[in-house]
């Protein structure tokens, strides 16, 4: 026995090498992998050994024998008994001769790209029917498969080829086309739509102890779009400043106004820049950056999205419900912070109920969640959000990348993160911030470890 730990599997075994008897192919094995108690049984078939004479290679196929490994007391894994062997040498024989008449077929028809884009299709549009999903999710992936440009992924040769049978190469020029005519953004919408139609093949066809060797996506590290902590207090100061002072000469944004006092802040309907709106885009921007919220849900916002309470240590703390625009669930999620409880204060007190929007109540919501960017409230808050930034010399990055409203979710993460490093719970901060810890590592966490590096790297050199 030996130890094969580029395919992550304690113990192997070949059966030639055993000397098992029986009419089996020379290179079948049967191993037990790291995350399964299984012995697993694995060979190399040709293509005539699976009837696909027209393939350019053959492959390793795998299945789990269902007999479980025995250890002794000190945990070591004990030789396989017969059992493990007979079941082995069986699924091998009823793998090279009973399925090479619909090998074929079975390759063309139920095994190909396509054919479990379908499955996902169906699949989302029976959890759309239950409430589950909302139709925007499935309306985003059928963008990228099906793109009118020639782009879209089931347009691809490939597409129609087995699964199975799709090596990386395609797929990175793919990419590498994708790259130079829309540039890296669209690669990673891309990349998610892929990854949905590979997990939906391997729920519906493939054992869970025993995964295909699907070609590994590689995640590039993206480089959000963020405020520093010095452009965000600029940029607070010249929303302050655009939202104006009272009669006593006292900024607004820094009083607790009731509905009357709001309404009487200066406001034009033909305008979106006007004076009341810039106010309300001040604590817009303020909550917001509190709260993790996406951009895209600012239009749901009510005062009854968001209530106070209190912790069993009497901690106070802002709980949020939300229906998210991107997945429609009801996402519960809470925000602890002092400032954020009071921000929510602020732009509750001038609400004309509490069933009324939180932000630009006069203002029309987009009917359709699928088009959620027709919405009038929407357009006024970028076209108030854009003339801050234009105002205060930030409308891009060091970098060269213009600024939106997501910025200020990605400056929310990234200042927090640098604030809090090694003292935050991630998981915490993913159910409350609606993302993945996967996420937040490769989008936030790799820079400012990066960058940490850098300058621990620049003090030790000055030391020398």
């Amino acid at each position: 026995m030996s130890c094969v730990s580029k395919y992550r599997v304690l113990e192997t075994v070949t059966l030639a090498g055993e000397g098992v008897r029986g009419n089996y192919p020379k290179s079948l094995r049967i191993f037990v992998k790291a995350h399964s108690p299984y012995w697993v049984a694995e060979f190399y078939a040709t293509k005539e050994d699976l009837g696909m004479q027209n393939a350019k290679r053959g492959k390793r196929v795998c299945a789990s024998t269902g007999v479980k490994a025995d250890f002794d007391h000190h945990g070591k894994i004990l030789p396989p008994n017969k059992e493990a062997f007979r079941r082995a040498i069986a699924w091998a024989r009823g793998k090279t001769e009973g399925i090479k008449a619909v090998a074929e077929e079975r390759i063309i028809l139920k095994s190909t790209f396509r054919h479990y884009a379908e499955e996902l299709k169906k699949d989302f549009e029976r959890r759309i029917s239950k409430g589950l999903k909302s139709k925007r999710a499935w309306y985003e992936h059928e963008l990228r498969l099906t793109n009118g440009k020639g782009t879209g992924i089931l347009q691809q040769t490939w597409a129609d080829w087995d699964i199975n049978e799709i090596g990386l190469l395609e797929i990175r020029r793919y990419f590498e086309d994708l790259s130079a005519k829309y540039g890296d953004k669209q690669i990673a919408a891309i990349k998610t739509t892929i990854r949905a139609v590979y997990e939906r093949a391997m729920e519906k066809d493939f054992p869970d102890l025993v995964y295909p060797r699907f070609p590994k996506i590689h995640s590039t590290d993206r480089y959000p779009t963020y405020f520093t902590g010095g452009e965000w207090n600029k940029l607070l100061l010249k929303c302050r400043q655009l939202a104006g002072k009272d009669a006593a000469g006292k900024w607004l944004t820094t009083q607790i106004l009731t509905r009357e006092e709001f309404l009487s802040i200066p406001h034009d309907e033909k305008l979106y820049r006007s004076q009341r709106n810039f106010f309300e885009l001040y604590h817009l921007l303020t909550l917001f950056g509190q709260t993790f919220i996406r951009a895209q849900d600012l239009y749901r916002l009510k005062v009854g999205t968001f209530a106070p309470s209190k912790d069993k240590n009497g901690l106070p703390y802002l709980a949020i419900r939300l229906s998210e625009t991107k997945t429609g669930t009801v996402r519960e999620t809470t925000a602890s912070t002092e400032r954020a409880i009071e921000y929510w204060k602020r732009s509750s007190a001038y609400a004309a109920n509490s069933d009324s929007y939180l932000f630009f109540d006069h203002y029309e919501r987009p009917k359709d969640a699928v088009q959620h960017t027709g919405g009038s409230m929407l357009r006024a808050a970028r076209d108030c959000f854009r003339c801050v930034l234009k105002e205060a010399g930030l409308e891009k990055d060091r970098f060269g990348n213009s600024h939106t409203l997501t910025s200020v979710r990605h400056t929310c993460f990234m200042l927090f993160l640098e604030r809090n490093e090694g003292k935050v719970d991630l998981k915490t901060l993913a159910l409350n911030g609606h993302t993945s810890v996967e996420m937040l590592e490769s989008t936030y966490l790799v820079h400012i470890q990066a960058r940490r590096r850098i300058k621990d790297f620049q003090h030790g050199s000055l030391l020398t």
